[in-house]
């Protein structure tokens, strides 16, 4: 089935309400990489992965064609997206760009891992550890914990035999 675009204010709310219609529906969306902080005085700035909205304004629906005379009532979508004053699906390969497997963007109702990854309950030195870097997997030897940091021995031919420090929300797999 083809893809079309509309216009909403608020993106999520406009792609739940067209669930909720039984459509399928998306909003793009990517990890904010920026740290966030409300007071400066209290500390420093700490980085918490979240979602943000990365197409502002747009959400996607597939259908055969939509009825825009129901669209039209719902609350938070908008008008739809037109090509030369008439409503057109999205080329399939646009979409599939912009929804790449290693890309950055994802859909807001198939979030990725690293955004419900929570911290392993214990990690000490001697253990093995894995964790994505480079769109790559990387297993790695725990040389030393400093709370919520882990310095790993890293032993990769591209990266070269070195040491590293990750977070430890990173770890998928302590073993």
């Amino acid at each position: 089935m083809p893809w079309f675009a509309f216009t909403a204010r608020h993106e999520v709310k406009a792609a739940q309400e067209l669930r909720s219609e039984g459509y399928n529906a998306y909003c793009v969306q990517m990890v904010d990489r920026r740290k966030r902080h409300r007071h400066r005085a209290k500390g420093g700035a700490v980085w918490e992965p979240h979602a943000i909205v990365a197409l502002k304004g747009y959400v996607f629906i597939e259908a055969d064609f939509p009825d825009l005379w129901a669209i039209g009532k719902l609350r938070h979508v908008s008008q739809p997206v037109r090509f030369c004053g008439r409503l057109r699906p999205i080329p399939d390969a646009q979409l599939a760009a912009i929804l790449s497997d290693r890309g950055q963007y994802f859909r807001d109702d198939d979030p990725p891992k690293a955004l419900s990854r929570k911290a392993p309950a214990h990690i000490a030195p001697g253990d093995n550890v894995r964790f994505d870097f480079a769109a790559e997997a990387i297993d790695a030897p725990v040389m030393a914990v400093d709370g919520e940091t882990l310095l790993v021995k890293l032993n990769r031919m591209i990266l070269g035999r070195d040491t590293m420090r990750i977070r430890a929300e990173l770890v998928e797999k302590v073993g």
